[in-house]
Parts: C-alpha cells; sequence; structure tokens
C-alpha cells in the first residue's frame, strides 16, 4: 500500500490515516452544510475532505486493529492462513473506496475460469 492520508487523532488508533481504502466523507458532509444560505450559520472550514474509509487490514479481515501496528501491518508477508479470504490482491497504493483502476480490474480478470 502506498503512503496513507494524514493522521489527525490521538488517544485512538490512527484509523483515519491507515494504509486503506478513502472516502471524501469529510467533504460529503461539508459540502451541503456550505450549500446553504448563509444565515443559516451551518458553513463549515473543511481543510481534509478524506479519510482512511476501509483500513486494508480490515478489509481483508487478518487484524483487529487496535494500535498503529496493527493497522500497518505488512500484510503480504504473512502467513495464509491469517486472513479467511482465498485470494486478496492490494492496491499499490491508497485508492477511493470501490474505485475500479486498471490494476485491480487486470488482477481480477486474470483469476477467470
Amino acid at each position: 500500500m502506498g503512503s496513507a492520508p494524514g493522521v489527525r487523532t490521538s488517544g485512538l488508533p490512527d484509523i483515519d490515516g491507515a494504509p486503506g481504502g478513502t472516502l471524501e466523507g469529510f467533504g460529503i458532509l461539508a459540502d451541503p452544510l456550505n450549500e446553504l444560505k448563509p444565515l443559516y450559520g451551518f458553513a463549515v472550514d473543511n481543510p481534509i475532505r478524506e479519510h482512511c474509509f476501509v483500513p486494508a487490514v480490515s478489509g481483508v479481515a487478518v487484524r483487529e486493529p487496535a494500535d498503529h501496528a496493527d493497522l500497518c501491518t505488512p500484510i503480504y508477508g504473512l502467513p495464509p492462513t491469517e486472513s479467511p479470504l482465498d485470494d486478496f490482491v492490494l492496491a499499490s497504493q491508497n485508492e477511493e473506496h470501490t474505485l475500479i483502476t486498471e490494476e485491480l480490474s487486470t488482477w481480477l480478470l486474470g483469476r477467470r475460469p
């Protein structure tokens, strides 16, 4: 996995910056608020649009992420028995959640019977 989004938590596992699928969750919330009439007072300053939505370790079920070490487990270095999945691939960099990329599509199509 590539570099993670910035970590902004303290006292909790840094899931917002973990390797894995991202989502513009903060942007999804901020954009409609900023489109409202200014007199409602809901405008927000949103310098951080995205966060890790699905940590890679959760996506392939290899760890219950309790701390930074769990979140950044080098998944490809683990024995195959660490995940209940028969086969999986991780994107070479963090990608938007459910983004269909050439890299992942090529892997998937290569497994067709």
